[in-house]
Order: C-alpha cells, then sequence, then structure tokens
C-alpha cells in the first residue's frame, strides 16, 4: 500500500486496504529518511488505528538520527 496523502490520513481507505489481504501478517513502513525525521512518527498512530490482531506492525529504514543532515569532512 502506498500512502501518499499523509494529513489528513485517509484511514478509511487504509483500512480498506488493508482488509482486502485476508491472509497478511506483518506491515511494514519503509521509508528513506532516518526514523525520528521522516513521517513513521506522525503516521504511527493511524496506522495502529483499528489494525488487525494479526498484523505486526514493523519499522524498515534508517535508524534514528541526531543530526539533520550529514556532510563529508
Amino acid at each position: 500500500i502506498r500512502i501518499e496523502q499523509l494529513y489528513p490520513f485517509p484511514q478509511v481507505l487504509y483500512n480498506a486496504q488493508i482488509e482486502r489481504y485476508p491472509n497478511l501478517t506483518d506491515l511494514v513502513w519503509c521509508q528513506e529518511e532516518p526514523k525520528n525525521q521522516g513521517a513513521w512518527f506522525e503516521t504511527l498512530h493511524h496506522l495502529e488505528r483499528d489494525l488487525p490482531a494479526r498484523l505486526k506492525l514493523r519499522y524498515a529504514g534508517r535508524p534514528h538520527s541526531a543530526s539533520p543532515a550529514v556532510g563529508y569532512h
């Protein structure tokens, strides 16, 4: 499932897409940004709301970053 609209979060459409996959066991959020700089924390509560008990929600991406940008020395 590709989520392009984060606000307002398309909760009804998201739930409908999840229901299309009755054998789904893992739900993975993937992003290029570090964990604390992307949409993960903003959308986590939306992703978990109404999540069937059979699903495990996981994060796939870069770890937390203390720096807003990395550079070369």
